[in-house]
């Protein structure tokens, strides 16, 4: 048996399958746009995507486990709406 140590969610012993998260390098290509205020608009589309998609698995993430466990997508929602 495999022991892997990191931080929690909750509280106790689990067994079962993990995720196993690794940082990587993200490369973005830079190039001109004919008109900055539509991928302007592009772009804040994306974040409220963002923001709706995390609001809903947070209110998944308190309904099955609780809000204590769900405090990460509080988090993440807050860092992708900028606040």
């Amino acid at each position: 048996m495999e022991e892997i140590k990191g931080q929690s969610a909750a509280e106790g012993i689990a067994i079962g399958k993990i995720l196993v998260y690794k940082n990587q390098q993200i490369s973005v290509d830079e190039h001109k746009v004919d008109d900055p205020d539509k991928e302007f608009e592009r772009f804040i589309t994306a974040r409220d995507k963002s923001v709706n998609e995390l609001v809903k698995l947070k209110e998944l993430a308190d309904s099955k486990t609780g809000k204590e466990s769900a405090q990460n997508f509080y988090h993440a929602e807050n860092a992708v709406a900028g606040s």
